[in-house]
């Protein structure tokens, strides 16, 4: 494709967030977010319904632009993790294969990604354009998208499918050419119609009436125990060599001892404990690296009052000692 085939322009996105489009052809936008490290790759592929491709490596929240009335948004997770915060206050967090719908009343009110990283596909219709197509529009085949909204989204405008099979057997061939395309291995000819195929089979899927057998219950965490396992976070990563007891984190931030586990997990991928030990030990291997301070001493540092606990810690997360990592640095 030449310069001359591309057409830029810009949009804004509440609150102060730049949004830079480029038409590049072929059906396709792509839109790259100011200040975060990120892109949509974005397809109309019929009237009221819109295909993208989403990839951030960033841990900065972004707002989720106000689609108005009648929207229903379905995201899947390829990679990573996306805390959805909905207009409730509430939370809950899609993560590799888990899956998502949500309508209007129980629209994302912002979005972030707690590992620094996501991947994953979006679709979005508007009820009223795409209803009667969907419907009619297409010969020989019917689905009733406002079934869908209406079955699976109400008990609480959210459906949520964890780590679903059948899902992602649908979307992977998708999942494989979008991240091809991003990479620019091969021309994206043929992908519009690879979309309008794999999206049809999911709209089918989502409407029959055995998926409401298997749905799955998510967990909604209220705002206050999200900030509270963001803060710990934080605080683990300012200082990773502090072990503090859960029970005072807990108490330390007013919220259920329990709940700042599971949230913390939900949102990091692993325990507490866990994720700070990896940490320290990331750490630790950038010093015996870098440095040539006496194991013991970097033992400390991290940490450990005993070298031989830090040194089983060590083989345990990076899988050789430290005297073992070192001597393979250099």
């Amino acid at each position: 494709m030449n310069s001359s085939q591309v057409h830029t322009e810009r949009e804004k996105i509440p609150p102060e967030r730049e949004m830079v489009m480029t038409i590049e052809g072929n059906g396709r936008s792509r839109y790259t977010i100011s200040g975060a490290v990120g892109e949509m790759l974005m397809w109309e592929l019929y009237p009221g319904i819109r295909f993208s491709y989403n990839r951030f490596d960033t841990k900065e929240e972004l707002p989720s632009g106000d689609e108005g009335p009648g929207m229903l948004e379905m995201n899947y997770c390829i990679s990573g993790s996306h805390e959805c915060a909905f207009r409730d206050k509430s939370s809950a967090v899609l993560k590799k294969n888990d899956f998502c719908i949500s309508t209007d009343e129980g629209a994302l009110e912002k979005a972030c990604f707690p590992g620094g990283s996501y991947y994953g596909l979006g679709i979005f219709v508007d009820k009223d354009i795409a209803g009667p197509f969907l419907k009619e529009g297409i010969p020989g085949i019917s689905i009733d998208i406002g079934w869908i909204a209406e079955k699976l989204c109400a008990e609480s405008s959210v459906f949520y499918q964890r780590s679903s099979r059948e899902i992602g057997r649908i979307l992977a061939p998708v999942s494989s050419r979008m991240e091809k395309l991003r990479k620019g291995w091969y021309e994206d000819s043929g992908t519009e119609s690879l979309l309008r195929i794999k999206l049809l089979e999911l709209l089918y899927y989502l409407q029959s009436e055995r998926l409401l057998n298997h749905k799955s219950r998510q967990i909604y965490y209220p705002s206050k125990v999200v900030q509270a396992a963001k803060s710990v976070h934080r605080q683990i990563g300012e200082q990773y060599w502090m072990r503090v007891p859960v029970h005072h984190l807990a108490e330390t931030h007013d919220v259920s001892e329990t709940a700042l586990k599971n949230c913390f997990r939900e949102l990091y991928g692993s325990p507490i404990y866990t994720y700070q030990r990896g940490i320290r030990m990331e750490k630790a291997a950038e010093m015996l690296k870098n440095e040539t301070y006496p194991i013991a001493l970097i033992a400390e540092w991290v940490g450990y009052e005993n070298a031989g606990k830090f040194t089983e810690a060590f083989r345990n997360v990076v899988g050789c000692t430290p005297r073992e990592y070192r001597r393979n640095a250099f």
